[in-house]
């Protein structure tokens, strides 16, 4: 189940585009600085957790528009979910399937420099993504899950490391400390996976389940906070379901955005802004007016 490097360098004219069109709704702030959601009215579904995760409570409050960037991509399938590395790869999955897809930009001026793709052995169908850099529990870590399991890999050596089983996995994150998180849209839960390195009582091997959340309907997008919170784009629920650290047993804490969000699916958090964003289908907000 090791995948394979096919490296394209040309320069490719591009059919698809991953193009952010978005709006920030910003939430008062209870217990952090500051928070905001970010509604994307992008085609395709990303996440990403290479970054921290954290969220306030609290309702909704105005609408401000930002701008946005286009990537142009070689010819390929519809993307589906993505992520970024330490070094500033775009990781994509894409809807045939068949392999996940590695954009490196020139820094300077976002456009295209090469793609290579990782071509999944075997029955392998990747569908979403995770990364995470960890200075301990595995260094650079890549986890793909595909229909009822999720593969980790180190990265970039692509080296597996473990697997679970998880029914129709639709978000998927590592925690600061190298917890796997993994929710599934059809078991309504978030399951927790034992980290690599991880010294509990039981002698846990990595890929073990510590802890299930539930009293979620269909959750998708999955997040850790700096602060060890999980967040979990609820997206039945129409909200951002936020729960306190592995540590402390996955409790409840508190939601937000049940007044602003209809469908979310996917989250991510920038820990330099402390600010939330959220992927959410239902809102088509227009960037002029700043109006639903």
């Amino acid at each position: 189940s090791t995948p394979t490097t096919v490296t394209n360098t040309s320069k490719t004219n591009s059919s698809n585009e991953v193009k952010a069109i978005s709006a920030q709704v910003v939430l008062p702030s209870s217990s952090l600085s500051s928070s905001s959601i970010s509604a994307s009215s992008s085609s395709s579904s990303s996440s990403s957790s290479s970054s921290s995760a954290g969220a306030s409570g609290g309702g909704g409050g105005g609408i401000q528009p930002f701008s946005g960037t286009v990537i142009s991509l070689p010819s390929r399938p519809q993307p589906i979910y993505s992520t970024i590395t330490e070094s500033g790869d775009i990781l994509v999955t894409s809807a045939d399937g068949k392999s996940v897809d590695r954009y490196e930009l020139h820094t300077s001026t976002s456009q295209l420099k090469s793609f290579s793709s990782l071509l999944m052995g075997g029955s392998i169908s990747p569908r979403c993504i995770a990364y995470a850099s960890l200075q301990q529990h595995g260094g650079q870590l890549l986890a793909i899950a595909d229909r009822d399991t999720v593969y980790v890999y180190t990265y970039p050596s692509l080296k597996f490391k473990y697997s679970v089983r998880a029914n129709t996995a639709c978000g998927l994150a590592f925690s600061y400390n190298g917890y796997l998180l993994v929710s599934s849209v059809t078991s309504h839960t978030v399951s927790i996976f034992e980290r690599i390195g991880g010294k509990s009582r039981q002698q846990r091997s990595p890929g073990e389940l510590l802890l299930e959340i539930t009293g979620l309907r269909s959750p998708r997008g999955v997040v850790v906070a700096s602060s060890g919170e999980i967040l979990v784009a609820d997206t039945d629920n129409k909200r951002v379901a936020v729960f306190s650290r592995i540590e402390h047993g996955c409790g409840f804490v508190r939601e937000f955005g049940t007044d602003v969000l209809r469908y979310p699916s996917s989250i991510a958090f920038n820990a330099s802004t402390n600010r939330v964003y959220v992927s959410d289908r239902g809102i088509m907000p227009d960037i002029a007016t700043g109006k639903h």
